[in-house]
């Protein structure tokens, strides 16, 4: 499952969640969701930092946000200037 390119990361984990319900990943949801989330994701700078933190399911969302803050901050002071 891709990730909308007018979704968050948060928004896709919580699309992969409510579609794992369906699967039977039983201990393994958070894990398969993180490969996933790598896999799928829009961005590679994002693929890339997560590759490199070995990161799991609660970090990968850390560093998304904190990814996806920073590109917005950056994207309206390039707008204000």
């Amino acid at each position: 499952m891709q990730q909308l390119s007018t979704e968050s990361t948060d928004q896709y984990v919580t699309r992969l969640r409510q579609r794992a319900d369906l699967c039977q990943f039983e201990d393994k949801t958070d894990e398969n969701i993180r490969d996933q989330v790598i896999e799928k994701c829009l961005s590679n700078r994002l693929r890339t930092k997560l590759l490199e933190k070995g990161a799991g399911l609660d970090q990968l969302q850390m560093i998304a946000r904190a990814m996806e803050v920073s590109t917005a901050q950056a994207e309206n002071r390039d707008l204000t200037q």
